[in-house]
């Protein structure tokens, strides 16, 4: 695939992962307009139509009425004919492409893409059906300081309900179906946060790589200036927060990532 007319999807294993960071660099370059996140509302929207439409076709033998109103037009028996689903599929192409898409062109920026924390395995898929080209990075973080950093927010609690255990869950959750979906996405790179801020420039290059863009078009300044939005420095773990990040699936899942979690640090 050729990746430099792609559409860049940032996806992550949770809040907190370096995902803004990426959507900042990949701005800087003037080439392409990376937008934030939208609550995961389009895909999902997209995802439920479809859904529902495809259980219709089938309910409703669809492609029967289709083929019948080709051959016999308005004499045909079609209450419930509809589009063929490519039809959708174009349709909500263009919900992206006309949204997204011709805002970034009006910027001057000629690729547009986004980053969501709260996409899986499932919706990535389903981007990939829309936009057979696109490009996707994962965005991935030790899970000890993610919810350090997750704690420090005033989210937390909106996010995971104040509750370790369910950050685990979340966080466990994303990666698996993430790198379940993988293969079915084309190139995919994994980014860890670790990485990108002990290496830039190895990273730079990697993503300048793996979306086409050359990589002194990044403005690697963009390390240097820290922003923390809502957030304040990180919090301290507690004794629950300890016991949550042994749960085995996620201990097993961050080995995956070259996380040792057992001890909270990292493993190359």
């Amino acid at each position: 695939m050729n990746p430099t007319q792609a559409p860049v999807f940032i996806l992550s294993s949770a809040g907190r992962t370096g995902s803004t960071l990426l959507q900042r660099l990949l701005i800087s370059t003037r080439e392409i307009m990376i937008w934030g996140e939208h609550d995961g509302a389009m895909v999902a929207a997209a995802g439920n139509l479809l859904d529902r439409l495809q259980a219709w076709h089938g309910l409703t033998d669809g492609r029967q009425q289709q083929e019948a109103f080709a051959r016999h037009g308005h004499d045909a028996w079609i209450p419930n004919l509809t589009p063929p689903m490519t039809a959708f599929l174009d349709g909500l192409r263009a919900l992206f492409t006309e949204s997204m898409g011709a805002e970034a062109r009006r910027l001057g920026y000629p690729r547009w893409g986004f980053k969501e924390i709260r996409h899986d395995g499932n919706a990535a898929v389903l981007l990939k059906t829309l936009f057979p080209e696109a490009r996707f990075v994962f965005s991935v973080r030790h899970p000890a300081e993610a919810l350090r950093s997750l704690k420090s927010t005033g989210w937390y609690g909106l996010h995971c309900g104040s509750d370790p255990v369910r950050f685990a869950s979340i966080w466990t959750a994303n990666v698996q179906s993430l790198l379940r979906a993988a293969p079915r996405l084309g190139p995919v790179l994994v980014v860890r946060y670790e990485d990108m801020v002990a290496s830039p420039q190895i990273v730079v290059d990697a993503i300048a790589a793996h979306v086409g863009i050359a990589a002194e078009r990044f403005d690697l300044s963009a390390f240097q200036r820290r922003h923390r939005g809502s957030s304040k420095p990180p919090e301290v773990l507690s004794g629950a927060d300890h016991q949550a990040l042994t749960a085995a699936e996620l201990v097993r899942t961050a080995k995956l990532l070259g996380y040792d979690v057992t001890g909270n640090t990292r493993t190359d």
